[in-house]
């Protein structure tokens, strides 16, 4: 089993945009996503205060911030499953961090300078948006595990994070490839009815 600790950096784009630059910043920005779930409906939300929290989780939260920095707490319940959102700051720095019920951290944010970041990153985005304003940079970490699985003597890896969410791509890819195998045998019926009908149409 492999610790999988990615840090990936997103960025919300203002200006030429236009609707794009709302769906990245919802994603960068820890009021916009939550607005975005709620609007979805498939998972509940409601903010509530640090003292609230299960003690494990917040313990977590009080170990890497003083509780008088903690902004906005979120808690999150989807499939069962529920996590913890906290907004705090460092100093004059935005964080957010994501616990699960244990104490697991799953996921942090902090604010970035853009001239901090990697000269690819930004030339890749003034290259895929020209024109456009960039602001709100965020580091963003997220931890996961990597586990392999073997199932009737086949192994493939599925990635678990803390709360219990399961990635498993090799499952998606066979619901993929079975649609398309029915859409396929869809077109194949079509086809000998059509040939079917076109027969009976010949002999009257």
């Amino acid at each position: 089993m492999k610790l999988r600790n990615s840090a990936l950096v997103m960025l919300s784009l203002v200006g030429v945009a236009g609707f794009g630059s709302f769906a990245v910043a919802s994603l960068c920005h820890p009021s916009l996503n939550v607005a975005a779930v709620r609007a979805d409906g498939d998972d509940e939300e409601m903010e509530i205060k640090l003292a609230d929290m299960p003690a494990a989780a917040r313990a977590a939260v009080t170990k890497v911030t003083a509780e008088s920095s903690v902004k906005k707490v979120t808690k999150s319940s989807d499939d069962g499953i529920t996590t913890y959102e906290i907004d705090y700051t460092d100093g004059n720095v935005v964080c957010a961090m994501v616990v699960s019920s244990a104490g697991d951290v799953m996921e942090t944010e902090r604010a970035v300078a853009q001239e901090k970041m990697p000269a690819a990153a930004m030339a890749a985005l003034v290259k895929h948006y020209p024109g456009a304003k960039f602001s709100e940079s965020l580091l963003v970490t997220t931890i996961s595990y990597e586990v392999t699985v073997t199932v009737n003597g086949k192994s493939h890896e599925v990635v678990v994070n803390a709360a219990g969410n399961v990635a498993d791509g090799f499952e998606e890819a066979g619901a993929d490839e079975s649609k398309e195998v029915a859409k396929e045998d869809a077109k194949t019926d079509v086809k000998k009815d059509t040939k079917t009908d076109v027969k009976k149409d010949g002999k009257n």
